[in-house]
């Protein structure tokens, strides 16, 4: 994943194939931005950096049960060992 505020960033994100998070500093520009990615839209949004580490909670929380692409479950990174 990476953080994008710029439409050449969601562009080079989609280039090197990783989910981009829009940081939405301007609600207008956020908008146009969402709407011009090629690569169908951004992972998330967030709108101040504080909310990033509830954003990729989230986003783990969802994949935690998610089988991996060879079909296996994925690893709970919270998992005592």
């Amino acid at each position: 994943m990476s953080l994008a505020d710029t439409a050449e960033a969601l562009n080079v994100a989609k280039s090197l194939s990783i989910n981009a998070i829009l940081m939405m500093n301007d609600p207008d520009e956020a908008r146009r931005l969402a709407l011009h990615n090629p690569a169908g839209g951004p992972a998330g949004g967030v709108v101040s950096l504080h909310e990033l580490p509830d954003f990729l909670r989230l986003i783990l929380a969802r994949n935690a049960s998610a089988p991996n692409v060879a079909g296996e479950p994925r690893l709970d990174s919270r998992a005592s060992t």
